[in-house]
């Protein structure tokens, strides 16, 4: 037989004993059968046992597993990640470490003797540090024909060192995981279903939902972990204004979870996944007050009212209170609702047929006031029909459901062209 790279690296690391995870041929996950089963857990330095899976598996990739006397640091470009923010948080790069095909690096880190590495958990975004009963492909491992590479140059037997008074050092070496513990009620497990549920039925979800609970993930997406942050995304696309969305989307992975039935502690995985999950849901929802605000709102407020950027919130302190009062609310309010409704570019508020989801929570943010007031603005515009609103079955699509699907009649186009005449307009060109 002819040995494959893979088969002599893991020898070669089990000699060194180091923690050995056989993982799936072109793939990340491990490969659980045998004495591996249990995955990450099961990582083992034992030569026998690697032997014979590997004689067996010849093709299989290599995974380390941190054993508490080192870590090691996942930094992904594609999440923000960079050797520049390792060094900002006060980690040396200047060791060994490699290159992934994903373009990113991971560095191992020695850790200060006496100290046990025991917790994962990410300091910024983009930089991850495993620590044990987690995993990492090794070099000689092979991804869609991509080689894990040491850098050159670089001896993988000199690892560098965390230093000993490192600001973070106990998140590493915590005895209890009471930071990421959840108090679950049967409520949230119930909100759950219920989401899990509209998810299967929404048909901008469906497919995707379908495809990670089928098996075929992998479609779509590299690793387990990036699957269920992506279902848990999707999923607080229902729960904005849910009090405990945290806890809904906590009990909503314990059941579907691809990957927290095979780590360490599951529970702090999932707390982690959940909060990367509402990170990026709440990235989005910033980026789109930001969309609205620079679009329909500033436009037509003279330059002294409005700031040069979106203001942090609450936002209706940069409103001039006489510019908004009583008699002219009501004209700024139907102007960028008609703004919205005649916008013929395609962005995320776009639908068919040049309807558009008009965002109320966002527009009454924006103007601190409450979506009611949105609402009733909304209904005299459709009233004197100056807008439409959709039919009830394109309405109930599993967006916000204060959200109302409008567009802009030739009627309204008349009078949008009148009041921007009446209402201040400086910076409009």
């Amino acid at each position: 037989m002819k040995a494959s790279p893979m088969f002599g690296a893991a020898l070669a690391y089990a000699r060194a004993d180091f923690l050995v995870v056989p993982c799936m041929e072109n793939a990340r996950e491990p490969h659980t059968t045998g004495p591996f089963r249990h995955g990450a857990r099961s990582a083992s330095s034992d030569y026998e046992q690697i032997r014979d899976h590997w004689y067996k598996y010849s093709d299989d990739n290599v995974g380390i597993a941190p054993d508490g006397t080192f870590v090691l640091i996942d930094v992904d470009p594609r999440n923000g990640g960079s050797l520049e923010r390792v060094e900002a948080i006060g980690l040396p790069v200047d060791g060994y470490r490699e290159r992934t095909v994903s373009g990113g690096w991971r560095i191992p880190l020695s850790v200060p003797p006496g100290t046990n590495a025991t917790h994962s958990f990410e300091p910024v975004p983009g930089v991850e540090l495993k620590a044990r009963g987690t995993y990492a492909l090794a070099p000689h491992s092979r991804i869609e024909g991509q080689w894990y590479r040491p850098e050159p140059g670089r001896d993988i037997w000199r690892f560098a060192a965390i230093p000993p008074q490192w600001q973070y050092l106990a998140r590493l070496t915590a005895d209890t995981l009471t930071t990421y513990s959840i108090d679950m009620l049967p409520e949230d497990r119930r909100a759950a279903a219920e989401v899990m549920h509209r998810l299967q039925r929404h048909s901008t979800y469906r497919s995707t939902v379908n495809a990670i609970m089928g098996g075929a993930w992998k479609e779509r997406y590299q690793t387990r972990s990036e699957a269920d942050i992506a279902l848990a995304f999707h999923a607080s696309h229902f729960l904005r204004e849910h009090w405990r969305r945290r806890e809904v989307l906590f009990a909503l992975l314990e059941h579907h979870s691809l990957k927290a039935g095979s780590h360490a502690n599951p529970g702090h995985y999932l707390s982690i996944t959940v909060d990367k999950a509402i990170a990026h849901r709440d990235r989005i929802d910033a980026d789109q007050h930001a969309d609205v605000y620079h679009r329909f709102v500033a436009p037509f407020l003279p330059p002294s009212v409005h700031p040069a950027s979106l203001p942090a919130p609450p936002p209706t302190a940069v409103y001039d209170a006489k510019f908004l009062g009583n008699r002219t609310r009501g004209p700024v309010l139907e102007r960028v609702i008609l703004e919205f409704a005649a916008s013929p570019e395609q962005d995320r508020f776009s639908m068919d047929d040049r309807w558009r989801r008009l965002p109320v929570q966002i527009v009454a943010d924006l103007f601190g006031v409450d979506r009611e007031t949105i609402r009733l603005v909304q209904k005299s515009a459709n009233t004197r029909g100056l807008i439409e609103r959709a039919p009830r079955a394109k309405r109930h699509d599993g967006g916000p459901r204060m959200d109302a699907i409008i567009r802009i009649t030739p009627k309204g186009r008349e009078m949008l062209d009148t009041i921007r005449e009446k209402i201040p307009n400086e910076v409009l060109s």
